[in-house]
């Protein structure tokens, strides 16, 4: 009779441990994406926020469509995108921005949570990029994954990004 007591107690014991851990998992998610550092703004010369929608490449820039689609994956982690050492915006979920590039060639994305993941980019004038920004799995918080989208698909995907107004 003290064995299949015993037993049991050993099973709850686990089950405890197993519920313990998870609750600190979830602890160390959320407070890794608690912190979170503002971005002072892109210099000028570089980079340019679009605010309108039918915006068109020219001779002298190329459009940067950066969006990340709703997703249950990774909901509460969002991060910087960068180019080179300028914050271009914060992605978080169901987001995006487009953003005028003025300066050509190759140039390196990337953002930062508990890791640096970055996408380089060779930048063409009269041009329009489509990147999809997401989240994959981490240690404790997710990392920002990128993909260059053909232009096609990602105008559909960046098209059905849709944000409430405030």
């Amino acid at each position: 009779m003290k064995k299949v007591y015993f037993k049991r107690r050993k099973g709850v014991l686990r089950g405890a441990v197993m519920g313990c851990m998870l609750l600190f998992a979830a602890i160390m998610l959320m407070t890794g994406c608690g912190t979170r550092k503002t971005a002072t703004p892109a210099s000028a010369d570089a980079v340019e926020r679009q605010e309108t929608e039918n915006l068109r490449a020219d001779d002298a820039s190329a459009l940067l469509h950066i969006y990340r689609p709703k997703s249950f994956v990774g909901a509460v982690v969002s991060y910087h995108i960068h180019m080179g050492d300028e914050p271009l915006f914060r992605v978080t979920n169901n987001s995006k921005t487009t953003v005028r590039v003025t300066r050509d060639g190759l140039q390196s994305l990337w953002g930062r949570t508990e890791a640096k993941s970055e996408i380089p980019l060779e930048i063409e004038f009269g041009k329009e990029y489509y990147i999809r920004c997401g989240v994959s799995m981490g240690a404790f918080v997710g990392r920002p994954a990128f993909t260059l989208m053909d232009n096609r698909t990602g105008k559909t995907e960046f098209d059905a990004v849709r944000i409430k107004k405030k």
